[in-house]
């Protein structure tokens, strides 16, 4: 069930941030590092009104 409120939502990043980070699985880490762009992205969307800019890392 995927997460429906901001805050929800920031809690999913946090924790698909630390899976990723805890996984040896590099097929899992990028799935839940995409989910967690996905849900990051929609919190920027919803903090600006406008889509999020792409970060110049």
């Amino acid at each position: 069930m995927p997460p429906e409120t901001p805050a929800e939502r920031g809690l999913a990043v946090v924790a698909l941030g630390r899976f990723a980070l805890a996984t040896d699985d590099s097929a899992l880490r990028g799935e839940a590092l995409t989910l967690a762009r996905t849900y990051a992205e929609s919190l920027a969307k919803n903090l600006t009104g406008s889509p999020a800019r792409p970060s110049r890392i």
